[in-house]
C-alpha cells in the first residue's frame, strides 16, 4: 500500500492511499518527466505517425513551438520534455533568472498569458 502524499479527497477519488482496495485496477508505470530525460526523435515520429499527428495542422503547431523555443529570447528559459502546442496570441514572459518547465504534450490555448 502506498503512503498518501496527496490530499485525502483526491486520494479517495483517484484510488490512491488507505481508502483504496488492494489489487483494484491495473498498475501504471511511472514515467520520467524530469529534464534529464533524453529526447528520442525517432520514437516521437513513430508515435506521431501512429496517432495521425503528421499533418498540416500539427505541422503549424510544431513550427510555433520551434519558433518560440529557439528563435525568441524567452524560449531559452524553458525546459520541455516533449512537444508543447501553443495557440495563437500566446504571451509568455519569463524573468532573467526564471525558468518554465513544460511536461510532454502540453496544450496552451489561444490568447493565454503566462507570466
Amino acid at each position: 500500500m502506498r503512503s498518501a502524499s496527496v490530499p485525502v479527497g483526491l486520494a479517495a477519488a483517484s484510488g490512491i492511499g488507505p481508502q483504496s482496495r488492494e489489487g483494484f485496477g491495473p498498475r501504471v508505470a511511472q514515467r520520467d518527466y524530469s529534464p534529464r530525460a533524453v529526447p528520442n526523435p525517432i520514437r516521437f515520429l513513430a508515435f506521431a505517425h501512429r496517432e495521425g499527428m503528421l499533418n498540416a495542422k500539427y505541422a503549424r503547431l510544431y513550427w510555433r513551438y520551434l519558433w518560440r523555443r529557439y528563435l525568441t529570447r524567452g524560449g531559452w528559459h524553458w525546459e520541455t520534455n516533449g512537444p508543447v502546442f501553443f495557440g495563437r496570441g500566446l504571451e509568455l514572459e519569463v524573468g532573467r533568472s526564471g525558468k518554465l518547465v513544460f511536461g510532454p504534450f502540453v496544450w496552451i490555448g489561444d490568447g493565454s498569458k503566462i507570466r
